[in-house]
């Protein structure tokens, strides 16, 4: 019996972590999405006045296609670090073979490896994932 007490204590301990951490991952994620909200409504604003313009001479048309090269650029640096890291852990910390594969299939060992580049797709995988511990932890605890 005490066997028993001692293992539900451990199992209690270990899914109050993990619940902390899914819970400030939770944190980040929500804050991602207004961030890239913001950012995306910025640039559009500056496209649609450049449009008219653009749309009255002939000869711009070949500018076009620099029209969608810059909505592209802001989009890039949503994901810092440190932000990654917190992601890295959040994952690590229930399932340590999902952070390395995650970081494996971007051709990272961790992330001081990791091209700034790569940050937003390995942060998407990782969202992902949390996503699915997520959902199987709210499974199990219904049972």
């Amino acid at each position: 019996m005490s066997f028993e007490a001692a293992l539900s204590a451990v199992v209690r301990a270990e899914l109050a972590s993990v619940h902390a951490a899914i819970a400030e991952l939770k944190a980040l994620i929500t804050a991602a999405p207004k961030a890239k909200t913001t950012k995306a409504a910025a640039p559009a604003a500056p496209a649609t006045e450049s449009a008219p313009p653009a749309a009255a001479p002939a000869p711009q048309a070949a500018s076009a296609p620099a029209a969608p090269a810059a909505p592209v650029a802001p989009a890039a640096p949503t994901v810092t670090k440190e932000k990654l890291n917190k992601a890295v852990l959040a994952v690590a910390s229930v399932n340590r073979e999902a952070a390395v594969s995650i970081l494996a299939k971007h051709g990272a060992v961790n992330t001081a490896t990791l091209p700034a580049d790569k940050y937003q797709a390995v942060f998407d995988d990782f969202e992902e994932k949390l996503a699915q511990i997520q959902a199987a932890s709210a499974q199990a605890s219904l049972v």
